[in-house]
Parts: C-alpha cells; sequence; structure tokens
C-alpha cells in the first residue's frame, strides 16, 4: 500500500507451494510532519511558502504564503541607522560635496531616482520624503 492506494497481500500453502489471493491492505494515509518546511525561502520582492510534509511520501499540506522580507532599512535612510531623517539629508550633501563615499548597502537607500549616483534630486526628493509629501 502507499498513502492513497491501497495494497494487497498473498499467501503461499506450505504443502503444496500454491499462491492465493490474502486479502486487501488499506492505504496507510499520509503522516504529515508536525513542523513545518521552508519550500521557497522569502525574499524583499518576492514571497516564499511553507508547508507540512508527508514523511512517507513528500505530500504537501497546509500550504502557506510567507510574506516578502521586509529590507532591513526604508529607501532614504542612507545612514542605516533605521531612521529616515535630517541627518540622512546632511549625509546625503556630504557625499555630493566628496567629503564622504557609501558602502553599496547605503548606496541602495540612499540613491531614491535610481540613477546609480547620490545627487541632489536625491536631496530634494528625500527631503520631500521628510516633510510628507511623498
Amino acid at each position: 500500500p502507499t498513502c492513497t492506494s491501497s495494497g494487497m497481500y498473498s499467501e503461499k500453502c506450505t504443502r503444496c507451494g500454491k499462491t492465493f489471493d490474502g486479502g486487501i491492505i488499506p492505504a496507510l494515509g499520509h503522516d504529515f510532519e508536525e513542523e513545518f518546511t521552508i519550500d521557497v525561502e522569502p525574499t524583499e520582492t518576492a514571497p516564499g511558502s511553507k508547508s507540512r510534509h508527508c514523511t512517507r511520501c513528500g505530500e504537501k499540506t497546509d500550504v502557506t504564503e510567507i510574506p516578502p522580507i521586509k529590507p532591513a532599512f526604508d529607501i532614504g535612510d542612507a545612514n542605516c541607522d533605521g531612521n529616515i531623517d535630517m541627518k540622512d539629508v546632511l549625509m546625503l550633501r556630504k557625499v555630493i560635496a566628496g567629503a564622504e563615499t557609501l558602502s553599496p548597502e547605503q548606496m541602495k537607500y540612499a540613491d531614491l531616482d535610481g540613477n546609480g549616483d547620490v545627487n541632489m534630486k536625491d536631496v530634494l526628493k528625500l527631503r520631500k520624503i521628510i516633510a510628507g509629501a511623498e
């Protein structure tokens, strides 16, 4: 038998050696694990999924979506301190002036217009975000 299909067994006569049908063995049914298994890891842009797997056949149940991972920091948090504020504006101005450089991680949050560079457009956009205008 399997999880979903019944099986059969046969018996062999010890005197004559003849084999005959012994009967039906009922399907076993699924044996789902208690714990969930991550099937697809979520990313910042795509959800993932988790489910409980059958220990015998791998069938899945209770498939559940895992929401996308919130980025560690929000766009505009140039100094990656968890806040979007005038400290970020000051940092962008220092970068534009050449007095400071950004790590690739910081650049991801500082380049608000997405052009690959930090410029005054980014500063202006950041100020609008802080003011609640965007």
